[in-house]
């Protein structure tokens, strides 16, 4: 999970970059996407390893509910400073936490009660709530972090059936597909820096995914 947050640091680093320099996030979304997918598929391919797997709504749940994360999340890096991006979308375990009572009917701890309200307090801090009520970066980072939950939430219950890879491959190939038609539709072409950048949040993504799916796989 550590491993994981670093990737995703990394990667959120050069989507900002990219941002900055006024690369559309349609672009962005699909090369993080694609990259994976590809990447995905060699490991997959040769091994046997399922593409589909055994639950494809849930599956559909997972994918659609980390793909509209995923562009939330861009669109906050476009919108607001580093920082206060990774901040709110590391309340994604506050809302795991509260899911994972309600449906997968886990114990909740009476002690855990405290530190949820102050980091909710933290949260709205960052969130500045002076003048215009909420900045809308900042509210895309928390909508992007709860629906990230959800599909956290979805991969406690396929690990049972799925591998860690089918679940990372079907999420990047149903983001890869959404974002194609909007990528084409922005295209700017990128510089072979811009290009780089690219491919190495794609590179980036896929480290931090499959850490991070293997850890919700695991931990008991």
């Amino acid at each position: 999970m550590i491993l994981a947050g670093l990737c995703f640091s990394l990667m959120a680093a050069l989507v900002k970059k990219l941002n900055n320099d006024f690369v559309p996030i349609s672009q962005i979304v699909f090369f993080r996407a694609g990259v994976s997918s590809l990447i995905l598929l060699s490991f997959m391919l040769p091994k046997g390893i399922p593409l589909l797997g055994r639950h494809p709504k849930l599956l559909l749940l997972r994918s659609l509910s980390g793909f509209t994360a995923m562009v939330l999340n861009f669109y906050a890096l476009k919108k607001i400073p580093l920082g206060d991006a990774a901040v709110l979308q590391q309340s994604t375990p506050l809302f795991v936490l509260l899911l994972s009572v309600v449906f997968l009917k886990e114990t909740f701890l009476k002690n855990l009660l405290f530190w949820i309200l102050l980091s909710l307090i933290g949260i709205l801090l960052v969130l500045r709530p002076s003048g215009e009520i909420f900045n809308l970066g900042g509210l895309a980072a928390l909508s992007g972090a709860f629906l990230a939950s959800v599909a956290y939430v979805s991969i406690r219950q396929l690990h049972k059936t799925d591998s860690a890879l089918t679940m990372a491959f079907y999420f990047m190939a149903v983001a890869s597909l959404l974002s194609l038609g909007p990528a084409l539709w922005f295209w700017v072409q990128p510089t072979p820096l811009q290009l780089l950048q690219l491919i190495g949040a794609g590179l980036l993504g896929t480290g931090g995914q499959l850490l991070l799916t293997y850890a919700y796989k695991h931990d008991q």
